[in-house]
């Protein structure tokens, strides 16, 4: 007669395990949060959409994400979910007129620096 008595261990195991994986989980978003605002804090306005007579509107642009007006594609894709709702929710377009926030501002004469970075 055996009396096998199901062990504890995998149990735990797999649980101490699956908790281990979470907190890493955890700790790689508070990162990627984290590297989010502190580039969002450090941002400011940059010219999004030009037209003849000028800069049309103005998008939000984190720390890193324009250099010499031209948008960083692969930085827009990294932090992509967290600057869609910083730009619905914080620093919408309206935002740039408030006078809150630095804004890369381009005089109509100087509009063609824009296009030639866009190219």
């Amino acid at each position: 007669m055996s009396t096998d008595a199901p062990s504890s261990t995998p149990r735990s195991r797999r649980f101490y395990w699956a908790w281990g994986i979470s907190i890493a989980l955890l700790i790689v978003l508070g990162f990627y949060v984290g590297s989010y605002v502190r580039r969002s804090s450090r941002g400011g306005y940059e010219p999004a959409v030009i037209g003849l007579n000028g800069v049309k509107w103005y998008d939000w642009a984190p720390e890193g994400f324009v250099t010499d007006y031209r948008w960083n594609a692969s930085m827009k894709r990294i932090y992509w979910p967290l600057w869609y709702l910083d730009r619905r929710i914080w620093h919408t377009p309206d935002m740039a007129d408030s006078g809150e926030y630095p804004v890369n501002e381009v005089a109509p004469k100087d509009i063609g620096k824009v296009y030639e970075a866009w190219k």
